[in-house]
């Protein structure tokens, strides 16, 4: 697999135009790779650049740079012939981490065409890459390869939720409306006076929890608190029929529930804010963890073995 990704990145990002699959002549097919890369890495460019840019480990990364300004040490990985992407950008990234996110992303795109790139995508990439690069040893031999592997895992958790970026699919139960739907009714049958408050004060779930469901809450909380929930929601892929997003909707109601306080006897304004701007301590987190597995038992969810 990790092969497969470098032939990808010599076939889609580095120019070598024999190992794109055309029956185009090879200068139609490179003319045509580069501008299918450019359409694609305008959007990617512009969600990877402020990707937890806030944070020290995505913020400017003196050394990537230097060895940019002055063209040394650079392998192909870091190059994309000049450190531009072969000059479809315009300024350097500062990190090589957004840079890894951003190839990471275009390869996804280009070997994903029915879903291609959604914005939203960069955040559940930067939660995987950011473990991945953390706990892998520097020793080890799986070091040099950590970009490869973040390219598979996400693209395996991609395909377990993919039907929620479906446009075709919106309405139906496996979609994002459905599943927004199915988050209502588990509310109302756990708390139906909360459910009951939204309702008066008409807030549906398209005002707040299209968000969580769509970057499995990574939007919500800083990346240890995000870390620490996805253990749990990637651990449901094996341990409950439906997985990650039917244990989502029960992480959702349970943050619902937890936030009560700041919705029964409030406005709706008062609602809104607080409702997209979750409180992202530790403790929070793991209360909302604690919540949704009581939910999960007491309503009787059925478990595979």
């Amino acid at each position: 697999m990790r092969q497969l990704y470098t032939g990808y990145v010599d076939s889609f990002l580095l120019g070598k135009p024999d190992d794109i699959p055309t029956n185009e002549e090879p200068a139609d097919a490179a003319a045509r790779n580069t501008e299918t890369n450019h359409e694609l890495l305008y959007t990617i460019d512009k969600d990877v650049r402020r990707t937890h840019s806030d944070l020290p480990f995505f913020a400017i990364d003196p050394e990537y740079t230097a060895k940019h300004t002055q063209n040394r040490d650079l392998s192909d990985f870091d190059t994309m012939a000049d450190g531009l992407f072969g000059g479809m950008l315009s300024t350097l990234y500062m990190s090589r981490h957004h840079a890894a996110l951003a190839r990471i992303l275009l390869i996804f795109a280009r070997t994903n065409t029915a879903i291609q790139y959604i914005q939203g995508l960069n955040e559940l990439a930067a939660v995987i890459y950011h473990v991945f690069y953390m706990e892998t040893p520097r020793t080890s031999d799986d070091w040099p390869f950590v970009e490869h592997d973040v390219f598979w895992c996400f693209s395996t958790l991609v395909s377990h939720i993919v039907d929620i970026y479906s446009r075709e699919l919106f309405t139906s139960k496996f979609g994002l409306k459905g599943h927004l739907e199915s988050m209502s009714d588990l509310l109302q049958q756990t708390d139906a006076e909360l459910g009951d408050q939204l309702k008066t004060l008409a807030i549906s779930p398209e005002f707040y929890a299209i968000r969580w469901f769509v970057l499995l809450f990574s939007g919500e909380f800083e990346l240890p608190e995000v870390t620490r929930l996805w253990d749990v929601l990637l651990g449901t892929l094996v341990s409950i029929d439906g997985g990650i997003m039917k244990y989502s909707k029960y992480v959702a109601v349970s943050i619902l529930i937890i936030m009560r306080h700041s919705i029964i006897d409030c406005q709706f304004g008062d609602v809104i804010t607080a409702l997209q701007h979750l409180p992202s301590e530790w403790a929070v987190v793991e209360t909302v963890i604690s919540f949704a597995d009581v939910l999960f038992a007491r309503l009787g969810a059925r478990r595979t073995r």
